[in-house]
């Protein structure tokens, strides 16, 4: 998987969490317990993820490249 492709692929999933979050707060959806606590511990932590990932994708692509010393030998 190309870095390109793979940027598209977070970043459409990055707006399908959004989605999800503005749906939640802007639907009834926010009364029931069982979504509050989805959206808490699953869509926030995912929309973190996926926006750290898209701001810092050079720097992680580069810590991936690094190989360890035991595979220089």
């Amino acid at each position: 998987m190309t870095s390109a492709s793979l940027r598209s692929l977070v970043r459409w999933f990055h707006i399908g969490v959004a989605l999800v979050l503005g749906t939640y707060i802007y639907s009834p959806l926010r009364i029931d317990p069982l979504w509050t606590d989805i959206v808490r511990f699953g869509v926030i932590p995912l929309a973190t993820v996926t926006g750290l990932c898209l701001w810092k994708q050079g720097r992680i692509a580069k810590l991936l490249r690094r190989r360890s010393p035991a595979e220089r030998a």
